[in-house]
Parts: C-alpha cells; sequence; structure tokens
C-alpha cells in the first residue's frame, strides 16, 4: 500500500493567509460597492470602479505570488471568480479559503488522493513471472508441459483457448495462421468471436498500411521507393497466412507486380530479384521464377541458404536435377547443419546427395503424361 505523505500543519499557511485575507478585503470592497449602488449614494459607473478596484488589489497579489515563485493557481481561480461574478465571487472564494486552511493541515493533498485511486504498483521480474505462471500466462497445462497454440486451440479448456488467442494476438507470426484460423470453427462461440477479432485488428492493420502506401504512389508515382515499399506490403499480407487462397493469390500478384515496376527502374537490387523469384513459384510459373534467380547460379560467391533452397525448388519444377546435385554438393554441409530447417527439408537434401533416379522424381499416369 502506498503511503501518502500529509501535508505539515505550517506548510504553506503565509500563502493561504495572506491570500485569505486579500480575499476578505474583496468581498469587503465589493460589499461597499453593491450596497452603495443599492442605497444609491453610488451610481452605476461608481460601482463599477470599486470593482476593478478590488480585481487590481487580487491582481497585485497574484502578480507578488509568482514574483516569490508560489503557486498562483488558487489565486487565479478567485481572481477569476471576482472578475466574472462581483461579490458572491468574493463570498464564495471565502468560504472556499476557509475550508481549504481548515483540513489542508490534516488530510492529504488532492493530487495524492487521486493518485492513491489509480496506483502504479511496481512488481519484480521475479514476482511478475511468478504470477504469471500462476494465472496459466506461460503454461497451457495442468500437467506442467508445454502445449503448442494448435493444441491448446484443438484440446485445451475454453480458458486455455482463449489465453492462446491473447498470446497470438500478442506476438503474431505466420507460424501460428493455422492455430488462429482453426480457431474461426472452434465448437465454442465466445472462442470463434474472439479468433475473428484477432484475424480483424491484424487485416486492420495490413490494409490501413497498403492503403496509406497506395495513396503515396498515386501521388508521386516516380518514387521507386513507394514502389517497393508498396511491393513488400502486399508481399507481407499474402504471407500473412489470415488469407483465403483467392486474396493471397490477388495479393501475390500485387506485389509482383510492383516488384517488377521497381526493378525496371533499380535493376541492381538483389533482394527484390529473390523476393520476385519466390512470388513466382507461390504462384505456379517457375519459368518466371527461373529467369529472375538464375543470376544467383553464375555467382562466385557463397549464396545464404534460404535462396539456395528456392533455387532448388525452382530447378526442381524446370526437371533440371544435375544442377539441383551441383547445389546440394555446394552446400550440403551448411545446409544439413543449419539448426532452423526442419527435419524433413534435411532429409530430403542427404536424398538427393546420394541420388535419386530421374524416374521417381516425376508423377507418371496411365494416359502416358
Amino acid at each position: 500500500m502506498m503511503n501518502d505523505p500529509k501535508i505539515q500543519p505550517t506548510e504553506k499557511t503565509r500563502y493561504i493567509v495572506g491570500t485569505l485575507i486579500f480575499t476578505l478585503i474583496t468581498v469587503f470592497g465589493e460589499f461597499v460597492g453593491f450596497y452603495g449602488y443599492l442605497e444609491q449614494w453610488l451610481s452605476l459607473g461608481g460601482w463599477f470602479f470599486v470593482h476593478m478596484g478590488m480585481v487590481i488589489i487580487l491582481t497585485f497579489w497574484l502578480v507578488l505570488l509568482k514574483i516569490v515563485h508560489e503557486d498562483v493557481k488558487l489565486v487565479a481561480l478567485i481572481l477569476l471568480m471576482t472578475t466574472v461574478t462581483g461579490i458572491f465571487g468574493s463570498l464564495i472564494s471565502t468560504l472556499m479559503l476557509t475550508f481549504y486552511f481548515l483540513f489542508s493541515k490534516n488530510e492529504i493533498s488532492f493530487l495524492h488522493w487521486i493518485a492513491a485511486l489509480f496506483p502504479e504498483e511496481s512488481v519484480e521480474k521475479s514476482v511478475e513471472l511468478y504470477q504469471r505462471l500462476s494465472a496459466g500466462w506461460d503454461d497451457f497445462s495442468d500437467k506442467q508441459r508445454i502445449m503448442t497454440f494448435q493444441d491448446a486451440i484443438a484440446l485445451g479448456t475454453i480458458q486455455q483457448k482463449r489465453e492462446a488467442l491473447a498470446k497470438i494476438s500478442r506476438y503474431y507470426r505466420r507460424e501460428f495462421a493455422p492455430a488462429l484460423m482453426s480457431a474461426l470453427h472452434d465448437s465454442n462461440n465466445a472462442i470463434r468471436v474472439q479468433a475473428a477479432t484477432v484475424i480483424a485488428k491484424f487485416e486492420q492493420e495490413y490494409m490501413s498500411r497498403y492503403m496509406t502506401l497506395s495513396r503515396e504512389h498515386l501521388a508521386d508515382p516516380e518514387d521507386s521507393s513507394i514502389v517497393l515499399k508498396l511491393a513488400q506490403q502486399a508481399d507481407a499480407y499474402a504471407y500473412s497466412g489470415i488469407l483465403d487462397p483467392e486474396r493471397e493469390k490477388s495479393f501475390r500478384q500485387i506485389a509482383v507486380d510492383n516488384y517488377e515496376a521497381y526493378l525496371d527502374k533499380e535493376t541492381g537490387d538483389i533482394q527484390t530479384l529473390f523476393s520476385l523469384g519466390r512470388l513466382y513459384i507461390h504462384l505456379k510459373k517457375p519459368n518466371q521464377a527461373y529467369e529472375r534467380l538464375k543470376p544467383f547460379l553464375k555467382t562466385d560467391q557463397k549464396l545464404p541458404l534460404n535462396l539456395v533452397m528456392w533455387l532448388i525448388e525452382t530447378l526442381y519444377h524446370l526437371k533440371m536435377y544435375d544442377r539441383i546435385r551441383q547445389l546440394i554438393e555446394e552446400y550440403k554441409e551448411a545446409a544439413i547443419s543449419n539448426t532452423d530447417y526442419p527435419l524433413i527439408i534435411k532429409d530430403t537434401l542427404q536424398f538427393w546427395e546420394k541420388g535419386i533416379s530421374e524416374d521417381k522424381l516425376v508423377i507418371e499416369y496411365t494416359d502416358g503424361r
């Protein structure tokens, strides 16, 4: 519990007393002016001059406090009330100051009181970790074992599914898409709604950025950097895993068109060539992919392993098996030792390295195709 400091009994006493005295003087002056006008020994102009005199007195006190670096907010409020409402504002200010003077000696300040309503707790990391584990945020199982998002959605309790979707929303990656899409068909309506909400959130973020870039491109069609960003955004949206097959294909085509437009101006961008070749493979256009990726086959420099894998897939679609074996022979040690690759890819590379009969690489149909 936070310990709120009390205002000391003598703190600001001189300031409050001085303000109260000047306010009482203002009340007296305003009363004299008002009473004199009612008794008709002061004209309306005379009453106005008395009122302005009281305003000047309060203004003098405010300036004096400002010079000695005291807080002037309270005096400014009294000055405003007196200027606008005359004697009524002065009376209200006097009542307010009286209660302020009485209660400020033994009560906490207003700022501390309002802060106590919304405390900011600081929790040590060890305590936070214990609380997360106790609440189940970092463990989806009562048996103290790891449960994947896919398992949580398929087999977990309602609470575990909700926690899984909350984590997916917070730390989304492409690998989480199958679990998220599975949640759309969950038997529980609340889970389906939560999954749809998460997907809508991601789609809104992707499309908002895409539309912003589209407007920038329309405003400046010659800016190649905007064309590249537009292609990358469409590429990322298609890769997100949250689109249906038709929309995914549509955005991949949009990305291809913009990458091509960018390469017309920036012909030597290697990263864009790689991205474009990858998209052509996704779109089942291996010939176009090969045209974009074949410059990498002619280089003597070592290529990144992910680029090598896309090259192998392109060559496979084109039935260039000898070139595949050459690539695998060249990169087999790095590829097989790479911990990021699934076992199925490593096993496939090892099969290719040992040699596979080409008649087993193509499906033969009874009609001779």
